[in-house]
């Protein structure tokens, strides 16, 4: 809901500046001609030119002050759309009660969105400048989009700061390592039927290290946005529905205290 709002104002928001950028150039082109009338008065001949030339000049400025009346209606209207379309999404994101870190980063992400870039980029404080460096600088293989987005907002403030993904998963990537040592990956084994999918996928689940410890299963598309969470799961295979999914690769992930992370691809046609 909150990302449908965004993009219906970000519609709005290009219609109107087409729509006030083309207001503006028949001003420019109403005030060159008028800037060539006065030219003109200067050098008439006769009395009935002059009467000419103020007529022409008469139309020409009722037109620009039409124009500027309704850039101002346009704006006024602009700003009261995009000022309904913030409060509503601000509504939601109070509204949303996180429960985890992928959630809470979320939420302070789309925060950051409203309040600096929406409707237009705006100057960040220090606090949230901090908060920005912070999102951005996480790894994106496992916090996903979120990254991405907070990255986007931090290149209007701070275009010239790069992130390094390699080094920023490589604390992850320890960490995986140190808990394939405890339980070795071959030990796991996850069978997705069918793949490529187009209804539904069924998971089949098995690992002799560890048989009755609960896992989640979490679903996440290209772009890493979650779809799918199936938590604290004992069953040996569940059943997902697929059919309402876009067309596209997807990524499943397993976790588990004891088990560790293991992500594989399957393909939705």
């Amino acid at each position: 809901m909150f990302d449908s709002l965004i993009y219906q104002a970000a519609a709005v928001q290009y219609e109107d500046v087409l729509i006030m950028d083309s207001l503006l150039q028949i001003a420019l082109d109403y005030s060159l001609v008028i800037d060539s009338l006065f030219t003109e008065l200067e050098y008439a001949e006769d009395e009935q030119d002059s009467t000419d030339i103020f007529e022409q000049l008469d139309l020409f400025s009722d037109s620009l002050g039409f124009i500027d009346s309704t850039l101002y209606s346009n704006d006024t209207s602009h700003l009261s759309t995009m000022n309904t379309v913030k409060n509503s999404s601000q509504q939601i994101l109070n509204y949303l009660s996180p429960t985890g870190d992928i959630e809470t980063n979320e939420k302070a992400v789309r925060q950051l969105q409203l309040d600096l870039v929406f409707p237009q980029v705006v100057q960040a404080d220090s606090t949230q400048l901090a908060d920005l460096y912070a999102l951005s600088n996480l790894c994106p293989n496992s916090h996903g989009s979120l990254v991405f987005l907070a990255r986007s907002i931090n290149a209007h403030y701070k275009p010239e700061v790069l992130f390094d993904d390699e080094d920023l998963c490589e604390e992850e990537s320890e960490l995986i390592s140190k808990n394939k040592d405890q339980i070795p990956l071959n030990s796991i084994n996850l069978k997705i039927t069918p793949n490529p999918s187009q209804e539904w996928i069924e998971l089949e689940w098995r690992n002799d290290k560890v048989k009755s410890e609960p896992y989640d299963i979490l679903i996440f598309d290209v772009m890493g946005t979650p779809i799918y969470s199936l938590l604290s799961h004992k069953e040996s295979n569940t059943k997902v529905n697929t059919s309402e999914w876009p067309t596209g690769i997807y990524r499943i992930q397993i976790l588990s205290d004891k088990i560790p992370m293991k992500a594989i691809p399957f393909i939705k046609l």
